[in-house]
């Protein structure tokens, strides 16, 4: 057994899945545990512990240090040896300024080392997840966005073989969190609604700048997964979803969709990010998932647009699956 622990800016996500049966069989939801790919997600909120800043305050990690204490007890629960546990780190810890503190306080609190990822392996794992766990890529272009709370990673290329061939990509400093906080520190009194709209502007012009964004490939189809496209339909039902073709102006429907139901579109969206320093863990995950589809989905539809693209392909999996199948493809360590 292999288990992957992905330390995110706004989760830590777990999935353990057996090696031997992805090798025998491919991808298949069954093969992960808990069964049919519902993967163990615990809220980490390391932006509130950044406070906005390049400085992680130790004594704000506690959510961090409870979500990998769980996921550290549940691969002992599945008899996963400690030398196949692959824990790692993204966009918040990768641009602390004090992350060898932090890892050091997590692993003595915690018992589980932690790696930080950078930024283009982030990208290429991404990749992987996309193009083995959805049909019909095989030596197929693809263009992927990975929207996370801390960084947004875009790769593009593709599957030959068991050889995976990356033809571009970025990480871009794009993440739910900090557009969120950026668009109240813009305008105080901005409701939720309002600030998709301005995120996208902000998010459009700035990508419009990035000379090391990849070019999409002719005909390569658009993989979105991460953080916000998530919401949209809700990580419990991701194998539903899985492949799922969505139109441009779908997606943004389906966010805003998503925050009438949640009574959020005309709330400020500085009471939201409050919210997400509540201890009620109801008040907590919806302020989170407002944020995520708030400032994540400008990102994801500011670069369909960018790369000309009509449609979004929805990919259930993510980074740590990514990361999984680089291990049983003997691709990481």
């Amino acid at each position: 057994m292999i288990a992957v622990v992905d330390v995110g800016t706004k989760s830590t996500k777990l999935v353990i899945a057996s090696a031997e049966a992805f090798q025998a069989d491919g991808f298949s939801w069954k093969h992960f545990i808990p069964p049919k790919g519902l993967t163990t997600g615990y809220l980490n909120d390391l932006d509130e512990a950044a406070s906005g800043g390049n400085h992680i305050r130790i004594e704000r990690l506690g959510h961090v240090v409870a979500t990998l204490r769980i996921a550290h007890e549940d691969c002992r629960k599945f008899r996963v040896r400690d030398e196949d546990v692959v824990a790692f780190a993204t966009g918040a810890l990768r641009g602390a300024e004090n992350v060898s503190e932090v890892l050091e306080y997590l692993y003595a609190n915690t018992g589980m080392r932690i790696r930080v990822l950078p930024g283009l392996d982030e990208a290429q794992w991404s990749i992987l997840a996309c193009i083995v766990a959805l049909p019909g890529l095989e030596d197929q272009p693809v263009t992927m966005i990975d929207q996370g709370g801390g960084s947004t990673e875009v790769a593009t290329g593709r599957m030959s073989g068991e050889l995976l061939k990356i033809e571009g990509m970025a990480s871009l400093a794009l993440g739910s969190s900090g557009l969120t906080r950026r668009a109240v520190n813009n305008k105080p009194t901005i409701t939720v609604g309002a600030a998709l709209e301005a995120t996208y502007a902000l998010v459009r012009g700035e990508i419009g700048q990035d000379r090391e964004l990849p070019a999409r490939a002719t005909g390569a189809r658009v993989i979105g997964m991460g953080g916000g496209v998530m919401k949209l339909s809700g990580w419990r039902t991701a194998p539903q979803y899985h492949g799922r073709r969505w139109g441009r102006d779908e997606v943004l429907e389906r966010a805003r969709a998503v925050l009438r139901k949640m009574k959020a579109e005309d709330r400020p969206l500085r009471e939201v990010l409050e919210d997400k320093s509540d201890r009620n863990r109801k008040i907590h995950e919806n302020a989170s998932t407002v944020v995520s589809l708030c400032g994540g989905i400008p990102i994801v539809l500011a670069l369909l647009d960018h790369f000309q693209c009509p449609e979004l392909t929805i990919c259930g999996t993510g980074l740590r699956f990514g990361v999984f199948f680089a291990k049983c493809l003997g691709l990481v360590a």
